[in-house]
């Protein structure tokens, strides 16, 4: 709400400056069989990548045109590793069960945040049909003082920007 309230305030003094928005307040929600994951464990990453739309074309006879086949994207998220089991650590857990055998589908809603005391979603993506394509661990050292973090890699069929 606080970002809103100062939106307001600046589009009433000068409606041309009309600050961006910060890409550092943020929560993702993986809905596993359209069920939200909500620990508050499996909300915050450190970083997630691959917000991107794409549209493959082909020329033929110099006319531009979409490819009939579309690409699927990829979006990874990255946080530390917990001690403790998550709720979407146990759902990665039954994949690894039947990895080679079946793909466990879901979709996922990534949420910018405004900067209140209880955050407000600004802006909205939603990937749908994504299923978990790989998992990383970082490097394990003992030379460093770094925590461990975990790669997600999802593969998604749309990713869809939401109103809000």
């Amino acid at each position: 709400m606080a970002y809103l309230q100062a939106l307001a305030e600046t589009l009433k003094n000068n409606p041309l400056e009309v600050p961006p928005l910060v890409g550092y307040r943020y929560a993702a929600v993986l809905l596993k069989a359209k069920t939200p994951m909500i620990a508050p464990m499996d909300i915050r990453f450190k970083k997630i990548s691959g917000l991107e739309i794409n549209r493959q074309l082909e020329t033929q006879e110099n006319w531009a045109l979409l490819k009939s086949k579309p690409t699927r994207g990829t979006m990874t998220f990255e946080r530390g590793v917990y001690s403790v089991p998550t709720p979407l650590q146990v759902t990665h857990t039954m994949e690894w069960l039947e990895w080679d055998a079946k793909l466990l589908q879901t979709d996922v809603l990534v949420s910018l945040l405004d900067d209140s005391p209880i955050p407000v979603p600004i802006k909205a993506w939603l990937a749908t049909d994504a299923f978990l394509a790989s998992l990383k661990w970082g490097s394990l050292a003992a030379d460093e003082n770094q925590l461990l973090i975990e790669s997600m890699e999802y593969n998604y069929r749309q990713l869809l920007p939401v109103s809000l």
